[in-house]
């Protein structure tokens, strides 16, 4: 059975602002890495949410090219909560 996967609004604001920022270059790149990223992150969370190691309390990391999400997992709803999406250079750790 699938897991429901949930981006939350600083997720989504994330998303968008690399959107943003890839779109100076190319706005179609932009849009094709932004589809691809979701259609990654939906497959991997909604599949296999438990993959991704924790990596501060409940808080799992999946890596997506220069990218990662953190996502906590709620096995009893059957729920994926998206929290961040962050830059591999970006500190998190003070992050919940």
């Amino acid at each position: 059975m699938k897991y429901k996967v949930v981006f939350l609004g600083e997720a989504e604001r994330q998303m968008e602002n690399i959107a943003f920022y890839i779109g100076l270059d190319s706005l179609s790149m932009a849009r094709k890495f932004i589809m691809e990223m979701r259609r990654f992150f939906f497959a991997r969370l909604s599949n296999f949410p438990l993959a991704a190691p924790k990596v501060k309390g409940e808080i799992r990391m999946l890596p997506y090219k220069r990218y990662g999400i953190l996502y906590i997992v709620d096995e009893s709803l059957m729920l994926v909560k998206v929290l961040h999406i962050i830059s591999g250079g970006q500190d998190w750790s003070e992050w919940n």
